[in-house]
């Protein structure tokens, strides 16, 4: 019958309720209002026995069994869901890291051959061997973190674009943006580890190399 001047205390995201709805308490409702609530929840205190209160309702007020809503039952059925689905998750998250790190092994292993050759004259005018697989295992794994350190940035740069520019253009709302160091550490690690291994794998046949092969290959 008139208006009502009420302060928003927050706006908060609903994802799964895509209405726009006001919440209120059932006092203010019904003396605002005048309308009854259309659901009451009841709060157990700790140990109390949920299935005997529920059957007490249903009888008293011949309510059926879809009338009355566990929500400890409905956050534990949907506990389960998300924990089933952040496993899946992980698992494809190694799996494209394992992927990832093959693909960078094989393109490392073969450029091996090109910086073996590369390798015979210094060892021609006398660098120890020792040094030369230091050197290999320094350049490939300094690279390797050297990269890592320019894109672990720009990745964070470009995740805060999606969550905080793109997404609120296109649905209206944003997502926290979260950091996990050890993630990011593990990525690291893995492509300096990758990166090691592609210049010793290498390193250990051209220890055993004789000098007059390594320079057979690069006069050949």
């Amino acid at each position: 019958g008139g208006g009502e001047a009420l302060a928003v205390a927050a706006i908060y995201p609903d994802y799964g309720n895509p209405r726009g709805e006001v919440l209120m308490a059932a006092t203010e409702l019904g003396r605002r209002f005048s309308a009854p609530p259309d659901s009451i929840g009841i709060v157990l205190a700790p140990g109390a026995d949920g299935e005997a209160l529920g059957a007490a309702l249903g009888s008293e007020f011949a309510l059926g069994r879809d009338a009355l809503r566990d929500q400890g039952e409905v956050k534990r059925i949907a506990t389960g869901i998300f924990e089933r689905t952040f496993t899946i998750t992980r698992a494809l998250n190694a799996l494209t890291l394992a992927v990832a790190a093959l693909a960078l092994l094989a393109s490392l292993l073969a450029q091996a051959r090109e910086r073996r050759r590369r390798l015979a004259p210094m060892w021609a005018l006398g660098v120890p061997r020792g040094q030369l697989l230091g050197v290999q295992l320094a350049q490939l794994g300094g690279a390797a973190l050297a990269v890592g350190l320019v894109a672990v940035p720009l990745g964070i740069a470009i995740t805060w674009g999606l969550v905080a520019v793109i997404n609120v253009a296109a649905f209206g709302w944003r997502l926290p943006l979260h950091l996990f160091p050890g993630e990011i550490a593990l990525t690291l690690g893995t492509a300096v580890a990758v990166a090691l291994a592609a210049a010793a794998l290498p390193a250990l046949r051209l220890w055993r190399t004789p000098p007059r092969a390594l320079l057979a290959e690069e006069t050949g």
